[in-house]
């Protein structure tokens, strides 16, 4: 083999190889930079537009906002802190059981307009196996005022 084809056969083969590697280096940059405009610089921009403000946010999600109501017992349910004393069981004292809810809203209401009454047709003691006696009460069908 002769000094020149040697040259000749190794320039090719080096050439083909820097193609290639130069192809992938520019396909992999722009790659790079692709995802750096499309996904870095919106996260930068919002760093750049919060810079100087007060991070209230941070400090409002890492605050205890609710906590156990018996610290002894951690199956204990967790209440809010701003309501942890006022919770309720009733919604007023002088209500014991549901049925008293609309007398309520008629004596504090009566001059309102109702949507609709329903006709009690027939109110039932109905005995529980337990021994506790319910009220049952037959309503006739929605009749409405319009």
């Amino acid at each position: 083999m002769s000094p020149n084809a040697f040259s000749r056969v190794f320039s090719t083969t080096a050439n083909t190889v820097f193609k290639r590697f130069l192809l992938t280096l520019i396909r992999t940059t722009l790659i790079y930079i692709i995802a750096l405009l499309f996904v870095q610089l919106p996260t930068f921009w919002q760093y750049v537009i919060t810079l100087g403000k007060d991070d209230h946010k941070h400090e409002k999600q890492k605050r205890i906002r609710s906590k156990l109501i018996d610290d002894n017992d951690p199956s204990s349910p967790y209440r809010a802190i701003q309501v942890l004393d006022q919770l309720k069981s009733q919604p007023e004292d002088e209500l014991e059981t549901l049925a008293v809810i609309p007398d309520l809203c008629l004596q504090r209401h009566p001059n309102k307009q109702t949507l609709g009454v329903r006709q009690i047709l027939d109110v039932e003691d109905e005995t529980q196996p337990n021994g506790k006696v319910y009220k049952k009460v037959l309503l006739f069908l929605l009749s409405f005022f319009f």
